[in-house]
Order: structure tokens, then sequence, then C-alpha cells
């Protein structure tokens, strides 16, 4: 009955072709306790494997409202 979940995706996900073209995954708890299903839909969205991920339930599956990978990090600032 969770709304949100957390964890780190464990195989790189296919990039949806066109908006709601739905590709799956599956993310595993820190704690590596649980795991989840997760469906992206945006197209503009990449995720990898070992990404953190932050998904919110929306229709019954799990969708992600924050990815942190590589492509989507700063690194134009860092010491």
């Amino acid at each position: 009955d969770n709304i949100f979940v957390e964890g780190t995706v464990q195989q790189n996900m296919n990039t949806p072709s066109t908006l709601g073209d739905k590709q799956t995954g599956t993310i595993v708890t820190l704690d590596g306790n649980r795991s989840f299903s997760i469906t992206n839909i945006d197209p503009n969205s990449i995720i990898k494997k070992d990404d953190f991920v932050i998904a919110i339930k929306i229709n019954g599956e799990f969708r992600p409202i924050w990815i942190t990978n590589e492509n989507s990090t700063c690194k134009c600032c860092a010491s």
C-alpha cells in the first residue's frame, strides 16, 4: 500500500519511443528487502542500471518522479 517507493534500478530500462509508450523495470529498496516494478512513460527520461529512483503510484503502477543518473546531474560547478 505504498504511495511512494525509492530504490536503485536493477537493469538499464528502454526509453519510451513516444509519450505513453510504457517501459518497465525493477527497483530494489536501499535496504535490499523489497523490490518494485516501475513504469516509465516519458521519452525524455533515461533510466540506467544503479540509478536512484523515487516513484509514485499512479493508476496502479509506480512511475518515476525523480531519477538520479550521470546525465541528469550538473558537473560544471564541481570543484
